[in-house]
C-alpha cells in the first residue's frame, strides 16, 4: 500500500485551488490516477466560471457569443506536434502556420488540455509555450479564455510520459485524489443508483481500488458511475454479479453483492413511512441497507405523501448509531427530490446538524 500523499487534493479542494490560480494568472495542472474524476471536476470549474460571468456553458465552442462561455475539451495525446503547433505553409515567400480550427478565437471560455502527461514531450513543449506566451506563431490566445491542464500520473502506469521540466515550471501542480464524501455529494445530485451510494457510504475505501498491476476491471468513480447507468436498466438477478464485475472487478462485486443481500433483512418499510413504531435494526451494514431501501420507497411516494414519508423515514434513520446515516439519507433524498428542501423536516435537520456536511 502506497503511503498517503499528504499533498493530495480532494475534488472540492481542487476546485478552490483552480480558482485561486486562475485569479492569480496561473495555470493549473491536475494530475491523478485513472478514472478518479479529474475531468468532471474541471467541467465543474468551467460551470462555476460561467456562473460568475452570468453565462451558460457552450461545449466545443471556440467562438462563443456574448451570452456563452466556451468549453473546449482538447485531448493532446490524440494529436501530433505539427497539428497543435500549426502546419507550416508559405505565402509570398513568408512562412506561416495553419492552426487547428478548434482553438479558441474570441469571447470567454476554458481550454481544457486533457491527457497532457500522455502527450509526447514535443506536444508538452508546445502547450507550455501557449501557457507562457499565450500565442503560437500567428495565433493569439484570447484574453477572456483560461487554460487548465490534466493528465494521469506516470506512477500509475497509464501511458503517461515524463513531464518536461520547463512545462512543470509554468504550472501549479495539483495532485488530485478521489474523495468519497465529494463523490457522494456529486452522486446524490446526478441520479446515481441509491444502492451504489449507500454501499460507498458503507465502504468508502472501495470507491477507488484501481491497481495498474491487475489487468481486469477496477472500481473508480468513473466505473462506478458507468455501472449505475447499467443498473438503471433493471438487469435480471441471474446476470447481476457478472454485470457488476464487468465494470468494477472482483472485490467490489463480492462486497456489493453481500450488501444487496442485506436488503432482504430490512424491516417493514411501509410501517416506518406511516409513522408506526418499528424496532431499530442493528449492524452498520443492515442500517445502511435500510436507509437505502427507505430512500427508494420515499422516492416512489406520490406528491401528496412524499413530505410525510420523508419525515417519518428520517425520524427512524436518526435512531441509528451515528449521525452519518441521517446525513446520507437526507443528502440522497434532496438529490432525488429537491422539493424536500422546502419541508420543515429538512430545515429542522439542517439546524440540528449545522456543523456537519450535508
Amino acid at each position: 500500500m502506497d503511503e498517503k500523499n499528504i499533498y493530495g487534493s480532494s475534488p472540492s479542494t481542487t476546485l478552490e485551488m483552480m480558482h485561486l490560480m486562475k485569479n492569480a494568472g496561473q495555470t493549473p495542472l491536475v494530475l491523478g490516477s485513472v478514472g478518479v474524476g479529474k475531468s468532471e471536476t474541471i467541467y465543474q470549474f468551467a460551470e462555476s466560471l460561467a456562473e460568475e460571468e452570468g453565462l451558460s456553458v457552450s461545449w466545443d465552442n471556440a467562438s462563443p457569443t456574448s451570452k456563452q462561455f466556451g468549453l473546449v475539451d482538447f485531448r493532446l495525446s490524440h494529436f501530433e506536434s505539427v497539428d497543435f503547433g500549426g502546419l507550416p505553409y508559405i505565402v509570398d515567400g513568408v512562412q506561416k502556420r495553419a492552426m487547428l480550427g478548434n482553438l479558441p478565437n474570441k469571447g470567454k471560455g476554458l481550454l481544457f488540455l486533457d491527457e497532457f502527461a500522455q502527450a509526447s514531450q514535443d506536444l508538452q513543449a508546445i502547450a507550455s509555450q501557449l501557457i507562457k506566451e499565450r500565442r503560437l506563431g500567428e495565433y493569439i490566445f484570447p484574453e477572456g479564455w483560461t487554460v487548465v491542464l490534466a493528465g494521469n500520473r506516470h506512477s500509475d502506469r497509464s501511458s503517461a510520459n515524463k513531464i518536461v521540466a520547463h512545462g512543470m515550471g509554468r504550472v501549479g501542480l495539483i495532485e488530485f485524489e478521489s474523495n468519497a464524501n465529494d463523490w457522494l455529494k456529486w452522486a446524490s445530485e446526478n441520479g446515481i443508483d441509491e444502492r451504489l451510494t449507500g454501499f460507498i457510504q458503507y465502504q468508502p475505501h472501495l470507491l477507488n481500488n484501481f491497481d495498474p498491476k491487475i489487468v481486469e476491471p477496477s472500481a473508480t468513480p468513473r466505473t462506478v458511475t458507468n455501472l449505475s447507468k447499467v443498473l438503471a436498466q433493471n438487469p435480471s438477478k441471474d446476470i447481476l454479479p457478472n454485470l457488476i464485475y464487468a465494470f468494477v472487478g472482483r472485490e467490489f462485486t463480492a462486497e456489493f453483492m453481500a450488501f444487496l443481500t442485506l436488503s432482504q433483512d430490512v424491516p417493514n418499510l411501509q410501517k416506518i413511512l406511516s409513522g408506526k413504531k418499528v424496532d431499530v435494526v442493528e449492524g452498520v451494514g443492515l442500517q445502511y441497507a435500510t436507509a437505502v431501501a427507505l430512500t427508494s420507497e420515499v422516492k416512489q411516494s406520490n406528491d401528496k405523501d412524499v413530505a410525510i414519508h420523508f419525515e417519518n423515514a428520517l425520524k427512524y434513520v436518526e435512531q441509528f448509531q451515528t449521525d452519518e446515516f441521517g446525513i446520507f439519507f437526507v443528502r440522497s433524498m434532496v438529490g432525488l427530490v429537491p422539493a424536500l428542501k422546502q419541508t420543515k423536516a429538512y430545515s429542522d435537520f439542517v439546524v440540528r446538524n449545522q456543523d456537519l456536511l450535508i
